[in-house]
């Protein structure tokens, strides 16, 4: 993949990794994640991968910016198994909201972790 266009948006910064991933940043901003915010993403995503599947980076680190339930649903509805995306959540009330997030779905490509270098390597190692 060739991706050299940056997406940014009052929610987040997304960019390409030259180890293979995309890096998915979360600003520590007031401005809401709503649906439209994802379907901006996924447009993204799907444009700078040329439809082909992709691994996201998700660093919520410094943010407490928590996707509305529409925005939620949207990425359950859209999310596909080929694609894998790695949250790093730090804070306690984003891993509690990330972690229920989860919990609640089917989803098996996204997972979340404490650490930059455990979600890197699961990364690295998901099998698309």
């Amino acid at each position: 993949m060739n991706c050299n266009k940056e997406y940014d948006s009052p929610v987040a910064n997304i960019k390409w990794d030259k180890r293979g991933f995309f890096v998915f940043t979360l600003k520590n901003t007031n401005a809401i994640y709503d649906i439209e915010e994802t379907i901006n993403q996924f447009n993204y995503f799907l444009e700078q991968s040329n439809g082909e599947p992709y691994k996201v980076l998700m660093d919520s680190t410094d943010s407490l910016v928590f996707p509305t339930d529409c925005a939620f649903e949207y990425f359950f509805e859209k999310n596909k198994e080929e694609n894998a995306t790695a949250i790093i959540a730090t804070s306690l009330p984003m891993q509690i909201l990330m972690g229920q997030m989860l919990k609640g779905s089917e989803v098996t490509n996204t997972k979340l972790f404490k650490t930059e270098e455990q979600a890197i390597e699961w990364l690295m190692n998901f099998k698309q």
